[in-house]
């Protein structure tokens, strides 16, 4: 017959093995889980939507080049500044609400051509590991009337904290 301080002593020796197998099985389970640092990113297509494309008519430019806003402010200013060349330019675009705590916009607008004939379209937008990268496309269908004009598009993303590089 055993004594109590033999019972005392087989129970604590059990529970101590226990807690030892416990903090083996942990050890064990955190050494062996995978790290997904060594596999590739795989880039992805980012889906986007078009708010508005077209020309502005006047000699009076919005900056050539490509613009990301994300925030209200912003875009305002790009809204005035376009309806201050021409007044119902924006009335054409899908919206011109955007929430900014999920989306972003994407401008790019080209330099003021002397004919009608200029196209500047945003063709995809990909998502690789460190940014996201914008292919802007300038075309000439060809077009013989003199007609002053600045082609643009501008299109809405979901919001990204990477840099945005244009190409």
């Amino acid at each position: 017959m055993k004594t109590k301080f033999q019972e005392n002593k087989t129970k604590s020796i059990l529970l101590g093995s226990k807690n030892l197998i416990l903090i083996f099985a942990a050890i064990f389970s955190f050494l062996s889980c995978s790290n997904n640092d060594d596999e590739p990113f795989t880039p992805i297509n980012i889906e986007f939507e078009v708010i508005g494309s077209g020309n502005l008519t006047s000699m009076e430019e919005i900056t050539p080049g490509n613009i990301v806003i994300n925030n209200q402010n912003d875009w305002n200013i790009l809204i005035n500044n376009m309806n201050s060349i021409n007044s119902d330019t924006t009335n054409s675009f899908t919206t011109t609400t955007i929430d900014f705590q999920t989306h972003l916009i994407i401008a790019v607008f080209d330099e003021i051509r002397m004919n009608n004939g200029f196209l500047i379209s945003v063709a995809n937008i990909v998502e690789n590991q460190n940014n996201l990268t914008v292919d802007v496309i300038q075309s000439n269908p060809g077009s013989i009337q003199s007609v002053i004009t600045q082609p643009y598009q501008i299109v809405r993303i979901p919001i990204t904290n990477k840099p945005i590089v244009f190409e």
